[in-house]
Formats: C-alpha cells, sequence, structure tokens
C-alpha cells in the first residue's frame, strides 16, 4: 500500500501465518493477541493442538496424539483463542470452519482448503456453475457508469476503471440484480410498502415490541430531526396493487440520482473506522442538488483483486459484497421518496423496532441479517491503519432486529427455510463431516473437557473483561483522560460483571481500583468532526453522461465533482470521577462479597488486592492525580480456583483491610484484631508509631491449650512430639534457672526446627536426658501446637469410627467432639456439616455468629493448611522502591521484607515462623538480606514453598535528571533498553529516538500527529515491567503554614488535627495518639 500521508511509515512486527490471512487486532498495544513476547503479531484464530495451516484448515495431521495435558501457559492461550474466535465468528471456532468450507454448492466443488484435492480439477468444476453476467438487464443504478472514485493516491487505484476490479464487481452485481429482479417482478410486499406505502405517525416502541401506528394528519408538525416517528405499515399485495412494470419504473425514479464509490482506505476518514458501506446525503460544489452516494470499503474486494482467495472465500465474498449492495442501495431508495411537508428519516417497518431499512430489506429477503463470519476491525500487514476482512471464513444469517442495534431489547428468533432436497443433502454432508472431525479432536485431545470445565468456571475465561483491562492499562499510561473513562464506562455497562455471582466478582472490585487510579478531573468535551472526502466520476461516468453528470431528480443540470460531508457529533464534557470514592466502593464491595462467600480465584484476589492496597498508600500523598494502577492479571492457575471447598476460599482478611481505610471503626468479623496504620516509617529507621499486633483474641481471658508456632516461638517454648501425633509445648526457662542447668542457656539445649524450638537430640551429654525428663515432669506445660491440617484430614474426623468431630471457621479447626453450646440452635449447627465448614444461615446478622465462635475458641484444635502458592515469573513481578516498601510493615498493609534483592510477602506466614513473629516484624518494610543470612542458608528462599512468597524486587530511586544512554523514562519509570533491538526491533525503532531522555509528554500529549508514537510507547511502557531498574523521585512542595493556622492544631481531642512544630517543619501526629508505642 502506498504511503498517503507524505512520512515514512513506522516499521510493523512480523505477522504470523494467520494474521497475514486474516489480520491482527488493531490497537495491538493493548490486546491479549498484540505485544507477544515472541514479537510476532497474532491473530488469535490459529487453531492448537493440532496447529493447523492457515489455508488448508480442513487438514488434520494424522497420527496426532496429545495424551499429556499442556502447560497452564499453553492452556490459557488455547482457550483464550477459541473464545477469541467464537466472538469473531459467531459462535464458530477455526478448527470448525473446515468441515463447513469443504463443499461447494450447487457444483459440488471442494473449498479449497485442503491438500488433498486437486484444485485444478475443482476450479473448473466450479467455473462450469459460474454466473453468466448480463450488465443489459441491470437496474441502471448498479451500471458501470454510476461509479465514481475517490481522490487521492492509492495503489491500486482503486475505481471501476480498472478491468480487473471491475471484474470482481460485475459478478456481485450480477448476484445483486438478479435477487433484485426476482424481488420486483414478483411485487415483494417488502417494496410495496416501501415504495407505494402511506406514512403513518409511529409511536416509539418499546423494547421488543412492535410500534403503534396511527394515521397521519394534515396539518401534523414534522418529526423532529433525527428522532424517527414516522412508520410504514407492513403492505401485502393484492390486485389493486401496482403492477410489476410499476415496480420497476418507480425503482428506476427512486434510485436514478444514486451512485457508488470506493473509500480512500487511509488512516482516517469514513471509510476506515466508522463504516465501511455507507450512504449519505451530499452536495455538489457547483449545483448543491442532494444526489445519493454508497461509499463501498475496498477490503470487501482486496482479497478478490490480490487473488489470494480460495473459492470458498471467493464466494463468500461475492456474495457479501452483493447483499452491501442491495443493502446500501436501500437507503438510498428511501432518501428520495418524496413526502409533501414530512420530514423523512427512515421509518419503522412492519413489527421491527428498529429503524434500518438496509437491514429490513435483508430481513424481509435473507430471513435475517447477512453478516461476514470474519472480524471487521483487524489490522493487515502491508496496509498500515486500514482495517481488513477481505479473507472470509464464510457467511451467516443473524436473528434481526438483535441487542447490538436496538439498545437491549430482546430478539424474535428468525429461521431458514432450507426447502431444496438437494441443500439437504449437502447439509446432511457437511453435519456428517463436522461430526467426524469433533470426534476426532476427541481422541486427540483426551484432556480437553476436563480442562475447559475449569477454565470456562474461572475469572480467566472473562476475555472481554480481560482485554478491557489491558486497554485500560494502556490508556492509563497515556493519561488518556477520555478512554480510560470509556473503559470505565463498559465494565460499569457490562451486566455480567456488576452482578457479583461466581468468579466473576472480581472484576467489580477491579472496576473499583480502576476508578480510584485516574484524575479527579473531567472527561474534557469532544467538537463536532467534521470530515469531507471528494470523489470524480470514473471514466465509465464521463464517456456515459455528458460533461460528467448524471440526471438530477429536479432537473438536469451536471453533476461532476461529489464530497461527503459527515463525522461525528459534538459531545459534552463528563463530570469527574472522584479517586476516593472508587477506593470506598472497592473495599464495600470486597467485604459484602467476603460475607456471601463467592468464590473465586486465589491469584486474582491477592493480584486486586496488592493493587488497592499500592492504591490506598499512593492514595495517601496524592488525592486527586493520577495514581499507579498495578493491576495485572495473573497467570493461569486453575488449581487454586475454589468451586465446591468454601473452607478453601482464601480472601484477605476484611476486618484489617476495613480498618486499613477506616481506622475509627473496630472489626468484629477477624479472630485477630491489629491496630490501624497510621503511616509508613522514615527513612532514618523506626518512628515512634510503630505498629504491633494486639494479643489474639483467643487469648484473652479463655483457657485455650493450643497456640500458633510463631506464639510459641516468641515465648520461647519447646515443642514434643506426643505418641498420638500431637505436640505438646513446654516452658523450661524456670528449669534452666536451677543449678544444674544453670551453666546453660536456652540456645545451648535447643535447636529451631521447621515447627519451632526443640531439645537438641543425639547429645551424649547426659544433662540432655535429665532435661528431657525434668521438663515431661516438672516443666510447666503450656499446651499444645496448632497443627497443620489438610481439608481432607478435617473431613475424615467427622465424629465416627472413634474419631473425634472437627469443623471449621475460615482457616481455624474446631474439636467439638464434647463441645456443649449455650442453645440448642448452636448445638445443631456445629453438627451440621461434621468435618466441614460451619454454615451459618444467610439471615444471620453476624451477633450469633460471633457468639459461637467466642464459644468454640477453647476448643481451637488444628489451622487449615492452605494449598501452596505458586511462584511468579520474574517478567512479571512487581517492583518496589525502598520508599515504597516502608508502607508494608503492618498487616494491614501487608508485612514485606526484602532479601537478596527480591520483596517478599509475608502477611499470611507470620504465624507459622519456627523463629517467631518478633523478629519478622523487625524487618518488614526494609530489607531483611542481613538477618536472614544470619540464620538461614541462601538456598532456603529456593524452595518451593518459600518461593510463592516473593512477589516483587527492589528498585532503585533517582534524582529527575538521572537517566542512562541505555534508559528512557516514562511516567517517572525507568527501563533499560539495553539488547531490546534483539527482542522486539520494529518497536525499538520507533522508540530508540527517546532513548536517555524522559519521554513522559511524548506518551501522555495529545498531538494527534504522533499518535502511532505514544501508543507504541505506551505499549512499551505496559509490556516491560522486567526492565524497570528505576522510578525517579517526586518532589513534594509543601504549603507554607502561618502561626495562627499552626495554633489551631494544639490538641489531640480538638476539633483540627494534632500538629508538632520540629524546626521549621510541620509533623501531622494525631495518629500516634492510637498507638500503643
Amino acid at each position: 500500500m502506498a504511503d498517503t500521508s507524505g512520512t515514512a511509515q513506522p516499521p510493523q512486527r512480523p505477522l504470523s501465518p494467520w494474521a497475514e490471512r486474516f489480520g491482527a487486532p488493531r490497537d495491538e498495544g493493548y490486546h491479549y493477541w498484540g505485544y507477544r513476547p515472541d514479537g510476532v503479531e497474532h491473530s488469535g484464530f490459529a487453531p492448537t493442538y493440532p496447529r493447523l495451516d492457515s489455508r488448508y484448515y480442513y487438514d488434520i495431521p494424522r497420527n496426532l496424539s496429545y495424551p499429556g495435558v499442556p502447560n497452564l501457559a499453553a492452556l490459557d492461550e488455547l482457550f483464550y483463542s477459541e473464545r477469541t474466535q467464537q466472538l469473531e465468528f459467531h459462535g464458530l471456532k477455526t478448527r470448525q470452519a473446515g468441515a463447513l468450507n469443504d463443499f461447494l454448492y450447487p457444483s459440488g466443488a471442494r473449498g479449497g482448503h485442503s491438500l488433498n484435492i486437486n484444485a485444478q480439477y475443482n476450479t473448473s468444476l466450479w467455473n462450469q456453475e459460474l454466473i453468466i453476467v448480463d450488465e443489459n438487464s441491470w437496474a441502471q443504478c448498479f451500471k458501470r457508469h454510476r461509479w465514481w472514485t475517490p481522490e487521492g493516491s492509492h495503489n491500486p487505484q482503486w475505481t471501476v476503471d480498472d478491468d480487473t476490479i471491475w471484474g470482481h464487481l460485475r459478478i456481485s452485481t450480477e448476484i445483486a440484480n438478479r435477487i433484485l429482479r426476482v424481488l420486483l417482478s414478483e411485487r415483494h410486499p417488502w417494496f410495496n410498502t416501501v415504495m407505494f406505502g402511506s406514512v403513518c405517525h409511529a409511536n416509539p416502541p418499546q423494547t421488543g415490541k412492535a410500534p403503534v401506528y396511527t394515521d397521519w394528519v394534515n396539518g401534523s408538525p414534522p418529526p423532529e430531526k433525527g428522532v424517527s416517528q414516522i412508520g410504514l405499515r407492513y403492505q401485502s399485495v393484492n390486485a389493486s396493487s401496482p403492477s410489476s412494470h410499476d415496480f420497476f419504473n418507480t425503482f428506476e425514479h427512486l434510485t436514478r440520482n444514486h451512485v457508488f464509490s470506493f473509500d480512500e482506505e487511509s488512516d482516517e476518514g469514513v471509510g476506515n473506522w466508522t463504516r465501511w458501506a455507507a450512504t449519505g446525503l451530499n452536495k455538489d460544489e457547483k449545483t448543491q442538488e442532494l444526489i445519493s452516494i454508497t461509499i463501498v470499503n475496498v477490503s470487501m474486494i482486496r482479497g478478490l483483486y490480490e487473488g489470494s482467495l480460495t473459492l470458498q472465500e471467493a464466494n463468500a465474498a461475492y456474495f457479501h459484497l452483493a447483499s452491501t449492495l442491495l443493502h446500501e442501495t436501500m437507503h438510498s431508495l428511501w432518501n428520495h421518496k418524496k413526502h409533501p411537508n414530512i420530514f423523512c428519516p427512515e421509518p419503522f417497518i412492519g413489527d421491527e423496532y428498529v429503524c434500518e431499512l438496509g437491514r429490513s430489506f435483508e430481513r424481509a429477503v435473507f430471513g435475517g441479517k447477512v453478516e461476514p463470519i470474519c472480524t471487521l476491525s483487524r489490522m493487515r500487514g502491508g496496509h498500515t491503519g486500514n482495517l481488513y476482512h477481505g479473507t472470509f471464513f464464510g457467511m451467516c444469517v443473524q436473528d434481526w432486529p438483535n441487542d447490538e442495534e436496538a439498545d437491549m431489547y430482546r430478539s424474535g428468533k428468525t429461521d431458514l427455510d432450507w426447502s431444496r432436497d438437494d441443500m439437504h443433502e449437502i447439509l446432511e454432508r457437511v453435519r456428517d463431516r463436522f461430526m467426524a472431525r469433533e470426534l476426532r479432536y476427541r481422541e486427540i485431545r483426551p484432556w480437553y473437557a476436563e480442562e475447559y470445565a475449569k477454565w470456562q468456571s474461572s475469572p480467566w475465561s472473562r476475555t472481554n473483561a480481560r482485554n478491557m483491562i489491558l486497554a485500560f492499562r494502556h490508556y492509563h499510561a497515556e493519561r488518556d483522560i477520555t478512554n480510560v473513562h470509556r473503559c470505565l464506562t463498559w465494565f460499569d455497562g457490562d451486566p455480567l460483571l456488576k452482578k457479583s455471582v461466581g468468579a466473576g466478582w472480581i472484576f467489580e472490585f477491579i472496576y473499583y481500583i480502576m476508578m480510584g487510579s485516574i484524575t479527579d478531573q473531567p472527561v474534557p468535551a469532544e467538537p463536532e468532526i467534521d470530515y469531507k472526502r471528494w470523489h470524480n466520476p470514473s471514466q465509465a461516468a464521463i464517456q456515459a453522461h455528458s460533461a460528467g453528470s448524471i440526471p438530477t431528480m429536479k432537473n438536469d443540470n451536471p453533476i461532476r465533482r461529489v464530497f461527503i460531508q459527515d463525522g461525528a457529533a459534538a459531545r459534552p464534557a463528563i463530570p469527574p470521577v472522584y479517586p476516593t470514592y472508587g477506593l470506598t466502593l472497592a473495599i464495600r464491595n470486597l467485604l459484602n462479597t467476603y460475607e456471601a462467600k463467592y468464590p473465586t480465584s486465589k491469584e486474582w484476589v491477592y493480584a486486586a488486592y496488592r493493587a488497592w492496597k499500592d492504591l490506598v498508600i499512593s492514595r495517601r500523598q496524592n488525592k486527586t492525580d493520577w495514581a499507579d494502577f498495578t493491576f495485572e492479571v495473573p497467570e493461569y492457575a486453575p488449581i487454586n480456583m475454589v468451586i465446591k471447598d468454601q473452607d478453601d476460599l482464601v480472601i484477605p482478611d476484611p476486618d484489617t483491610v476495613y480498618r486499613a481505610y477506616n481506622p475509627d471503626t473496630d472489626g468484629t468479623l477477624g479472630l485477630e484484631v491489629f491496630q490501624p496504620s497510621p503511616g509508613p516509617r522514615t527513612s532514618g529507621g523506626f518512628s515512634a508509631t510503630r505498629r504491633t499486633a494486639t494479643k489474639p483474641l483467643e487469648l484473652l481471658n479463655t483457657p485455650t491449650k493450643y497456640f500458633t508456632v510463631s506464639q510459641a516461638a516468641d515465648r520461647r517454648w519447646v515443642l514434643e512430639d506426643c505418641d498420638d501425633g500431637s505436640v505438646d509445648i513446654y516452658d523450661i526457662l524456670k528449669l534452666l534457672k536451677q543449678p544444674q542447668y544453670q551453666n546453660y542457656s536456652f540456645s545451648d539445649v535447643t535447636t529451631c526446627s521447621k515447627q519451632g524450638y526443640r531439645l537438641l537430640e543425639g547429645d551424649p551429654n547426659p544433662i540432655m536426658s535429665n532435661l528431657c525428663g525434668d521438663m515431661k515432669e516438672n516443666g510447666v506445660s503450656k499446651g499444645k501446637l496448632l497443627q497443620w491440617l489438610r481439608t481432607e484430614e478435617v473431613a475424615e474426623h467427622d465424629g465416627k469410627h472413634g474419631l473425634p468431630l472437627y469443623v471449621t471457621y475460615k482457616s481455624q479447626v474446631f474439636d467439638v467432639t464434647d463441645f456443649v453450646a449455650d442453645t440448642q440452635e448452636q448445638n445443631d449447627l456445629v453438627r451440621k456439616n461434621p468435618g466441614g465448614e460451619l454454615q451459618f444461615s444467610e439471615h444471620d446478622d453476624g451477633s450469633s455468629r460471633a457468639a459461637l465462635i467466642k464459644l468454640l475458641r477453647p476448643c481451637r484444635c488444628g489451622i487449615v493448611m492452605p494449598r501452596k502458592g505458586r511462584q511468579v515469573s520474574l517478567n512479571a513481578l512487581d517492583v518496589f522502591t525502598p520508599s515504597r516498601l516502608r508502607h508494608h510493615d503492618n498487616p494491614s498493609d501487608g508485612m514485606y521484607t526484602a532479601i537478596h534483592g527480591y520483596v517478599y510477602d509475608l502477611t499470611g506466614y507470620v504465624d507459622y515462623h519456627p523463629g517467631g513473629l518478633n523478629i519478622l516484624k523487625d524487618v518488614c518494610g526494609r530489607d531483611g538480606t542481613s538477618l536472614f543470612d544470619k540464620y538461614h542458608s541462601s538456598n532456603l528462599l529456593a524452595e518451593e514453598d518459600y518461593a510463592a512468597l516473593r512477589i516483587g524486587r527492589v528498585i532503585e530511586e533517582r534524582r529527575a535528571n538521572d537517566i542512562r544512554r541505555d534508559e528512557i523514562v516514562i511516567n517517572d519509570v525507568v527501563f533499560n533498553t539495553k539488547c531490546f533491538e534483539n527482542e522486539d526491533l520494529p518497536l525499538h525503532d520507533i522508540i530508540s529516538p527517546y532513548y536517555g531522555t524522559n519521554a513522559t509528554q511524548r506518551v501522555t500529549g495529545q498531538d494527534t500527529d504522533s499518535r502511532k508514537t505514544r501508543s507504541k510507547l505506551a505499549a512499551f511502557y505496559v509490556k516491560s515491567k522486567g526492565r524497570i531498574v528505576a522510578k525517579l523521585r517526586k518532589t513534594h512542595i509543601l504549603p507554607s503554614i502561618s502561626r495562627e493556622e499552626m495554633a489551631k492544631h494544639n490538641h489531640f481531642n480538638s476539633d483540627h488535627e494534632a500538629w508538632a512544630l520540629v524546626g521549621n517543619d510541620v509533623f501531622d501526629i494525631t495518629v500516634i495518639e492510637s498507638s500503643e508505642d
């Protein structure tokens, strides 16, 4: 395609074979199939397991078998691609298209999608059935001289003066003309209604209901422009109806001022992205006479022109173009129908509740809306910026009216009537081939059904939402408030995502996080967009009409050069979204969902919850500007999906979460209560406001005998195994003060195991044997260790066969074998689900639940063992600056530490640390490498249990001007670009001019001339987390405070915050009042 902009086109990434034939998604920077790690543009259509050829996709390789289940990433890509195909192809998967496109009707020729056929023979067989074109029989509006040519330099020049283009166009026109002539000769009721029917009033119909018609009253005011309030009652043909001759003449008269032209296939304009075949009223520059022009998008015939289509694809293209010519001609037909003193927008017809004359015609003739089975918004290599759908999988007829075109109404079902016997034979043959292929695929992929069921029940199956998250991240990087708002609008308007049911509730939580991360600026108004495109008469038109004209409706003045004036209406500004409101809604959503116990993926919950925590921390300093949106779709992990076992549902403690954002409230749901988080530590070390965990509720005024590993370790208690499998806990500190042991310290006689402190074993010193005996006889027994219990082990303890009766609440296990409650209702409840989760009533307000849990605390005997987490790949790790890490030193914001450059989340591990909780509190929020190396081997972190705790890596903070030559800065994030050309050369070529600079303004600017560059830089920003090496240090300018203002903040109990003056700096110390320290 020649460059029409006068500037060099940016380099393109190579296309996969399927993308070469069927196009790649537009805006590849924020689409699942764009910017893939292999550096290739993908279509999303390629079948896998087995991978089929993009042209010969009927052929399935022989002797294939995939007995082993593919890895999780491959499964997610397989199911995602098939979901993409179903959305694009009206429910069809690419692998199924081979059977449907194998035979052509009526010749019986093969469609051209198999290497195992004689292509030359099939072509000759098909040629015997080719339509014989008779241009003399055509309606005047279809003839060659009714085609205009768009101005501009194109390759090829899209004009009917090109015999190759006209050769393909005339076949489609012949098909359209034959259909038209049959309908007119039969005096079809639809034409009788449109051409001869009387206009009447039509009350705007309700959703899915037919309009109500009343006769038109002379002198009535015309309908409001742009709002169709007229209609046509469906008019059958009878003896008094006009003759076939009158039908032909009227049609010719109403279309005598109609011409066709092509779009310009450029980056902007009506042909590329507003519509690909449109009809509008247009004015000639000289005469100002109204004519009607249909713009046909050249992508409809590009595949035919290039000769790249199979027989089946070519026939689909011919029919699609024919139906489009008819569809758009019907609009022209109405444009020139005159009704005295009545403005005539398109009418409702019969029972149709949508005003769309082209679709109405298709419904009357074909039974529904005729659509190509292919995407309409894809790009093709070599035609940068242009829609490409010239390669067709086929055609289909959809129900019309439908939800897409009538604002959420219910559609009526229309069935096609296949009445011909030979058509039945073809359909049966296709059905048999189709079913045989499906059985073959079941043999090849025996694991498919089970794995797909897992994926389908997970959040990963919401492909539209995943794409919208990618789009939001991209526009967020560009600071594009208009498109960010559109993403939020899409989320808010999707009924599946607004209902907190099943695995999908997590998307509503993410939606609120999105809302909380944007600026509070309003969406700016959009001015009216006006496009003007000039079209000149073709040589065929010039030769057929004097001075290049065609007759007009009013007179015979010549009409030469025609322009299209079209565009988009202006849009007013949209009020701002307040970010902190999004944060409040997010936590409310999480709390409500937690109480409703809707299961979902742990990975999604943790990823979204971490993004929310990051946002809360960011908003402490930045209330209204853009904040980091750190959520990323996690790697697929169906093993962590909760489907039936409610006890396996792991959601961060809502009490802790709620108090983190609402510090003035007290929680009642959780088993442990923490102090609210007043703020981060200072860079100089621990501040006076450091938080400490309060004593767990189960240890307060209760005779509990069970303790966690950390609780025992912090108290320096010793563990000892019992014969029954339990673990006793002893306090030996008093024993060590006795004379025989006074020369031994606690560390001399104990070792720290994975469960906690134990006495040294195998020591030949007889003092150890004596100490062990004295411990059991004279030591102070403190109770039992809370043991890890698998869900299966808990279920076995159902009170039968001599086993105790266990029940669980959240992650806690209770032995209720001898439990006696205060009421019979409580006794019944604890025994309702033996070995499983306590099942409270849906109407429980929380009070009865809290009362029962309080009674059960002395019976606490174990902890449900969580399923092992999955190690995150290095490229997916989050990044933490030291200042960001400092916020995560408490249970509310997360207890993180850095070890050897990586960040570990210890929040869920602190209760089970063999060294106790206290030592972990000393390293949370900062680098703990030295303390870790003092007690542990570096190989420990490579073990699966600990590697799963790794969530990020540490990066440095720099000054604004500290940028190296092989780096680029976008939105204060510093990326290393070294050797990036080896990873993605086309993208490197686009962004390399900005290496060594801060390119933020280039990304967030709204200069339309740099739209491609801006999009590519934003794509790099979103997809290159693994290349982040630093963040720029932000400088906050503090306001000046007068002495009078300072005097107002002089007491903790005043109406104002409590401030303190240290030197010349003012500090808010209100939160210190609530700290135990």
